[in-house]
């Protein structure tokens, strides 16, 4: 992960303001953006062995977004079956809408709406984790497709999140 900026008070009341209306909004996107500290983060395909979501695909409970992704493509059925947190017809939905924009990936991506991440013993996706499971099917996992913007809270500031897992440089 690469830090973009970290998030000043207006760039976080604006984030609030544009999804204040989502139905999730006061338990996992307002919950990131005020942490003590909201930063603008680009993620690599490497990065989403690290980055963990509560899919219940291929184990029970949370599995790190890689893993997700490895079994679907590994699963010629996955779509025709039902699971318990990875909503697999909203997979599906997100895929169809990036496969049929291919040329233009990742601008795809951001259209679809923001992804949100918190970082608590290791990085959780708080909202959008339909999302970022189809753009990794839809690119194949392939470095040349990303990096790809989320946000990212954290109660650790610039300095410690570099030296820990995420690196601005």
């Amino acid at each position: 992960m690469r830090i973009i900026r970290e998030l000043d008070f207006v760039a976080r009341e604006g984030l609030k303001r544009k999804h204040e209306g989502h139905e999730l909004f006061d338990t996992h996107i307002k919950f990131v953006i005020d942490k003590s500290h909201c930063y603008a983060v680009n993620v690599y395909a490497s990065d989403y062995k690290s980055i963990m979501i509560l899919s219940y695909v291929p184990d029970t409970g949370n599995n790190s977004l890689s893993a997700t992704i490895s079994y679907i493509q590994g699963d010629k059925d996955f779509f025709a079956g039902q699971s318990t947190g990875l909503k697999r017809a909203k997979v599906r939905e997100y895929l169809e809408k990036l496969t049929s924009c291919s040329s233009k990936l990742k601008s795809c991506f951001t259209e679809l709406g923001d992804c949100f991440v918190v970082q608590r013993n290791g990085f959780e996706v708080t909202d959008g984790m339909h999302r970022l499971v189809a753009y990794g099917l839809a690119s194949g996992m392939k470095e040349d497709n990303f990096p790809i913007p989320i946000y990212l809270g954290s109660d650790n500031s610039l300095e410690i999140v570099e030296t820990g897992a995420i690196s601005s440089s």
